[in-house]
């Protein structure tokens, strides 16, 4: 049976052996979960699709979600500035957590083990 793991290393001492070891730096800016609801998430969706495809306003927006019975979150009757917030704030938020980040390569070291 032949030992997969040897205790001493099998070198030729006819060439070079090196160790390199580094520090790797990562930021991520996706670990983070939504606290939406699938009602926010349903009115996001709504709103996006009318001002982003259809190219309405936040004022049509709010009146076509008033007509179809919608309310806010907070039970409220949909007004423009309430659109407008919605969909502001939901972009920026898209917006904050798919940024990426450079990974920083640091304390590297190349030591010679013979």
């Amino acid at each position: 049976m032949t030992d997969l793991f040897p205790t001493t290393p099998n070198v030729d001492s006819s060439h070079e052996c090196f160790s390199l070891s580094l520090s790797v730096e990562l930021k991520s800016s996706n670990l983070w979960i939504s606290n939406y609801t699938p009602y926010q998430q349903e009115l996001f969706d709504i709103i996006s699709k009318y001002h982003e495809e259809e190219g309405w306003n936040f004022k049509q927006i709010s009146d076509w979600l008033v007509e179809n019975n919608y309310k806010t979150p907070r039970g409220k009757v949909f007004t423009q500035p309430h659109v407008w917030s919605i969909y502001k704030k939901k972009i920026k938020s898209i917006t904050r957590f798919s940024r990426e980040f450079p990974h920083v390569i640091t304390d590297m070291k190349v030591d010679s083990l013979n």
